[in-house]
């Protein structure tokens, strides 16, 4: 058993190495999960959950672990994020699962499982108290408990596609995950439509007639746990519009939404796939084929074109339609950034785009950029393969393999669909987390499914792990630095508060300021703060920022040792004149607020 699982035992080592060297362990949050903090963490003082702030996810289910912890080991954003860390390696072991299922070869399982582990959306949102780890944590595990079932089934040699207590026991989770974040439902229809397309394309009437109470019973359940949450959220006063807008603009078709999304969607999987390439079918053998097939690169190359025109158009008008998107890849916001992981949220850095950041040359972001935009089109050489599977190859692939390539599939044209449409220009990279999932389920099956004429040679293989490296390399470096500047800016926080400065005086970034203004409601706007000029700003007598300001002096300078790039020292910045308070209006209760984020808190 241990060696059928050691691609599983063998990634999870080395991302456990990573977090070790990256060092997460400072006791603040990162990207937006202070607000799942402070309700969290009113969830487990008070036990009522309240959601007070604008922000779009569900969040009961997480929640309610994290109050868990906090009731057991009490309240720390360390405790919070240790558990988003186990949940994450159960989602490396989840992943593994399906794999083995399909009889994904153990070369192909360690690379997806490795692609997954080291990929920068997956590791930064890992090592924080973000929603995504937790609902696709619960999502997956329901389609892990769906695709197990229907391996029983098929073993067992039964006329029905589920047994009764798997339908209700994976309809239950998979509905549940409404609960944490709601687009993680979308694995439910994903995983149904891939169990019952292949018999609806062979025609097993009879199976499919005796299967369907079952496979009914579990929507119910899934649609009941949605359909219980806007009761619940209804009753409670918990029902936001930041929660329901998305939703409701999922009618109607916007097209250069469409475009523009499929575009980044393309460039960001390549990235992130790329060395699954290196197991691309050969070019077409015939001439009529390698025709048609060059007419398809051309026609898809083309779209591509006309969506870098659009990104760069709308990328430079710094409009609200797209407000994250960039003329250049990295295309979106909030993890992958210009150069690094995660937001740069201080205000000296977030508001002006002129200043000095962490950043590789033009050139090498131009060049990548080209290179995926080259790349991508290739993947249609897959989509080839899988046709002609499909039409005269099904006997290579099992039942279950053939449906958990089916679910990754569709759960990536969902995603797309729904990120193009739900959210209409307004997404963040890390949304892509889910339709990723789906790749790496579905391009490792069809690897090792593909008719070849030898097994995988072993020089692709090679190249494949040799090309994984410097996406390791990018992320856990990245990641590192994140941390890193976040320590810094926090120990001058603090300190300013040991010496006595009220956190209502220090401005230092989006995450700080939110959870101040929460800790010290009704707190009134400093008059430093004009609009537009930074996140919940205070008096900002004190400011951390990564630039000297005007009327400022430098009081502190901590150097950031970046392995990624070169990180600005992040300073501690005094108003000049200063004069410094005295100990008497210091709040006895001016605790030690921890914060970290991204700046439209509703979009997350």
């Amino acid at each position: 058993m241990f060696r059928a699982r050691l691609p599983f035992w063998l990634i999870l080592a080395l991302f456990w190495t990573a977090i070790v060297l990256i060092r997460p362990w400072g006791d603040f949050p990162v990207n937006d999960d202070w607000m799942y903090a402070w309700i969290t963490r009113r969830f487990a003082e008070t036990g009522t959950f309240s959601v007070e702030l604008l922000i779009a996810p569900a969040l009961y289910g997480q929640a309610l672990v994290g109050a868990f912890v906090s009731r057991v080991f009490g309240f720390s954003h360390l405790h919070l994020r240790v558990t988003t860390l186990v949940l994450a390696s159960g989602i490396l072991f989840l992943l593994d699962r399906l794999l083995r299922g399909a009889k994904v070869t153990t070369p192909l399982r360690t690379l997806a499982l490795a692609l997954l582990a080291f990929n920068p959306l997956f590791m930064h949102v890992a090592a924080s108290f973000m929603t995504e780890v937790y609902g696709i944590f619960v999502a997956l595990l329901g389609a892990a408990v769906w695709l197990w079932d229907r391996g029983r089934q098929v073993r067992r040699g039964e006329t029905t596609l589920l047994s009764w207590p798997g339908a209700l026991l994976s309809g239950a989770l998979l509905g549940s995950c409404f609960w944490i974040r709601q687009f993680c439902i979308l694995l439910f229809p994903a995983i149904a439509a891939a169990t019952l397309l292949p018999p609806l394309w062979t025609r097993q009437w009879r199976t499919l007639r005796a299967s369907a109470p079952r496979i009914l019973l579990s929507a119910t359940v899934c649609a009941g746990f949605a359909a219980a949450y806007f009761a619940w959220a209804r009753l409670s006063g918990n029902l936001r519009p930041s929660f329901t807008a998305p939703l409701g603009r999922l009618v109607g078709i916007d097209l250069r939404d469409t475009l523009i999304q499929a575009y980044s969607f393309a460039l960001y999987m390549t990235a992130f796939c790329f060395p699954l390439f290196f197991f691309l079918p050969s070019l077409p053998a015939s001439a009529p084929e390698r025709r048609r097939f060059a007419r398809a690169y051309a026609g898809t190359f083309f779209f591509e074109l006309v969506g870098a025109g659009l990104a760069l158009f709308w990328g430079a008008s710094n409009s609200l339609v797209f407000p994250y998107l960039h003329k250049r890849f990295p295309l979106l916001g909030n993890v992958l950034i210009d150069t690094g992981i995660g937001p740069i949220t201080l205000n000296d850095l977030y508001q002006r785009a002129t200043v000095t950041r962490p950043a590789w040359p033009e050139g090498a972001w131009l060049a990548i950029h080209a290179l995926l935009l080259a790349i991508a089109p290739l993947a249609l050489l897959w989509a080839g393969s899988a046709r002609k599977l499909l039409r005269s190859g099904r006997a290579r692939l099992e039942p279950i393999a053939l449906e958990t390539l089916l679910f990754g599939a569709l759960l990536a044209a969902g995603m797309l669909v729904l990120l193009a449409q739900g959210l209409k220009g307004q997404t963040f990279d890390r949304y892509y987390l889910l339709p990723l999932l789906g790749l790496l389920l579905a391009l490792p099956i069809l690897v090792s499914a593909s008719p070849r004429e030898k097994p995988l040679e072993p020089w692709r293989l090679r190249l494949a792990f040799f090309a994984a490296l410097p996406l390791a390399f990018f992320t856990t470096a990245g990641v590192h630095d994140y941390f890193r500047w976040n320590e810094a800016r926090w120990d001058h926080a603090r300190s300013l508060r040991a010496e006595g400065v009220r956190s209502t005086d220090i401005d230092a970034g989006y995450e700080f300021n939110g959870w101040t203004r929460l800790e010290n409601p009704g707190t009134p706007t400093g008059p430093g703060c004009e609009e537009n000029t930074g996140w919940y700003c205070l008096e900002k007598n004190h400011v951390v920022a990564m630039q000297p300001l005007p009327g400022y002096s430098i009081a502190r300078r901590t150097p950031v040792p970046g392995w990624l790039a070169d990180v600005p020292d992040v300073l501690l910045l005094r108003k000049t004149p200063f004069t410094p308070p005295s100990r008497a209006d210091v709040p006895a209760s001016s605790a030690g607020g921890t914060a970290s984020g991204s700046p439209t808190a509703a979009r997350r």
